[in-house]
């Protein structure tokens, strides 16, 4: 069961608000005090309601009793119109797509038939009870209309839900553990020797209650007078379980143990997230679930929500997620319109990045603000070289650079890898990286890897069989340059001893020194001359794209262009690359 819309109407700030096509990822932006939150409250006051089954009356109209933890009409319905109108209604309409299962788990539960949607309507009063009616139409409608008690059950046996707020203690995840072990310790209420055992502690219990009993009497008569009969004193029995439960405490060993309330706020919030999370989905296997998640990046470093989105990110594949966010690394880069953005009390998707970019007043250069994807190279003349070779190897890809839907971005060094991912990531930047398969390519992947900013996924090297390190002039047929090198250094490239196993780099190092070339410093082939050298040939490869690549490593290059085609290709889909 997936809600799919959600309409709200005179709740707090919002008058009417509509939510459209809700997914199993929905991320909700928008400037402080415009509805985000609102929005969540809403949701969870409504599934609350549809859990808690405390069912009044029925008929047409089946009325559910509301506790004010959830809803408060002097709170919660518009302040501005409770003076004129003292029956006024906070009204929500919810919209739950069914599976094929789940619409013949319907039909056993209320013995009718349902497409697959069922809207139902809550309208919440100021009498602390709220209706609940099925707005199905045409044939079948009014058969389900009559049947609102077997429905609200069975939305209740389906679906289960978490509310997880802003502010994230450690008593949040404290509750979350007592309420496990107080469920838990009620089935010892199945064994006799524990129920033998819990007779005798009352037994135990009991004189010292009838004491406290008698000094409350007598104190209590000194005020009522010798009306007074009685005081009598128990334990309410619910609680006898619930405080064992409240006995526990949480140590969290990272290096060295802690109470979990004496961790910082970061640590505090994620495990509050996992825990209310973990619990629901354990205690709520066979159901469908819910997550409504606020600003999940409160008080945590940028490597903890790189770590959180990930999270997000497995959870959504098996529950439907509502967030609210200023974060931009949290919003769906790849599916724009699951971004929702709430402004003056209002939702609409968002239309586009830069959309989402203005909202989240982030400010990304003029050759990423269009990008669909982005290219992260090492240098101005791979992206030279790459702007040439793409288009001769893919139609899609030539067009995509020609509409600016693909960019590159140049690090200037693979040092600075895990620096410009974090910018991209926090400009709602979707990129691949292209590196060099050498000491400071792999080393700039594995820095940006552990700030969870790079992968396998999203990496490509540019591997070379036979050599233990290469680099993108490796991929370059020789004949291209071999002239610019005969007429700068007056050797051939193409031959000893330039063809030794290493990086393109230090092969022409080692062949010029042997070559007898060197500098006025006494330095061979400076740094200055290695870029200026590489800068030349990647003119040269844009002058002649179709001989540029050498044949021994065509199906490298063919397999970048690939994975580029399938991303793009995602991308325009909504998909997550």
């Amino acid at each position: 069961m997936k809600l799919t819309y959600l309409s709200i109407r005179d709740y707090r700030s919002i008058t009417r608000a509509k939510l459209d096509n809700l997914q199993s990822s929905t991320i909700l932006i928008g400037p402080n005090n415009e509805g985000k939150s609102n929005v969540l409250q809403a949701l969870n006051a409504c599934l609350t309601l549809l859990r808690s089954e405390r069912h009044i009356r029925s008929g047409d109209n089946l009325q559910l009793r509301y506790d004010r933890e959830s809803f408060d009409w002097s709170t919660d319905y518009p302040i501005q119109k409770q003076a004129t109108n003292k029956t006024g209604e906070s009204i929500f309409e919810l919209h739950f797509q069914l599976s094929e299962p789940e619409q013949a788990d319907f039909y056993k539960a209320t013995g009718s038939k349902l497409n697959d949607v069922l809207p139902i309507q809550v309208r919440f009063g100021p009498n602390q009870y709220a209706s609940f009616n099925v707005l199905k139409q045409g044939r079948g409608g009014v058969a389900l209309s009559k049947k609102p008690v077997q429905i609200c059950r069975f939305i209740a046996r389906t679906l289960d839900f978490t509310y997880i707020p802003a502010i994230r203690t450690a008593n949040a995840a404290l509750e979350v553990v007592n309420g496990l072990v107080s469920r838990e310790l009620r089935q010892l209420e199945r064994n006799e020797r524990y129920a033998a055992l819990q007779k005798e502690v009352l037994e135990l219990q009991k004189p010292m209650l009838d004491g406290i009993a008698a000094k409350l009497k007598t104190n209590l008569q000194g005020f009522l007078g010798p009306g007074l009969r009685n005081v009598t004193l128990s334990l309410v029995e619910r609680y006898r379980y619930q405080r064992l439960g409240n006995t526990c405490q949480i140590i969290v060993d990272d290096g060295t143990p802690t109470f979990l309330e004496r961790k910082g706020d970061g640590v505090q919030s994620l495990a509050a997230i996992s825990l209310m999370i973990g619990m629901l989905q354990e205690a709520g296997a066979d159901k469908d679930i819910i997550v409504l998640l606020e600003e999940p990046e409160s008080h945590l470093h940028p490597k903890a929500i790189h770590q959180l989105r990930e999270v997000l990110d497995t959870l959504r594949q098996d529950s439907q997620l509502i967030v609210t966010t200023h974060c931009p690394l949290l919003v769906n880069r790849a599916n724009v319109t699951s971004n929702l953005i709430v402004s003056k009390n209002k939702a609409s998707p968002a239309e586009s990045l830069a959309a989402l970019r203005e909202i989240l007043g982030v400010r990304a250069s003029d050759n990423l603000q269009h990008a669909a994807l982005i290219v992260v190279v090492e240098g101005k003349e791979d992206e030279v070289a790459l702007r040439a070779l793409l288009p001769h190897y893919s139609a899609k890809l030539g067009e995509a650079l020609s509409s600016g839907s693909l960019t590159f971005h140049v690090l200037g060094g693979a040092s600075k890898l895990p620096y410009a991912l974090s910018l991209l990531q926090s400009s709602i930047c979707n990129y691949y990286v292209f590196l060099d398969d050498d000491a400071e390519g792999r080393k700039g992947f594995a820095e940006a890897q552990k700030y969870l900013l790079a992968s396998q996924a999203n990496t490509f090297f540019t591997k070379c069989l036979g050599l233990p390190e290469a680099e993108f002039e490796d991929l370059i047929q020789p004949d291209i340059y071999a002239g610019h090198f005969l007429s700068r250094f007056s050797v051939d490239v193409k031959k000893k001893p330039f063809d030794a196993k290493a990086k393109w780099s230090n092969r022409i190092r080692t062949g010029l020194s042997k070559a007898g070339k060197s500098s006025a410093t006494g330095v061979v082939w400076t740094e200055e001359d290695e870029y200026a050298d590489k800068r030349a040939i990647a003119e040269l490869v844009k002058v002649n794209p179709t001989k540029a690549i050498h044949p021994a490593r065509e199906d490298l290059i063919k397999s970048f262009t690939t994975i580029l085609e399938e991303k793009l290709t995602a991308l325009s889909a909504g998909k997550s690359i």
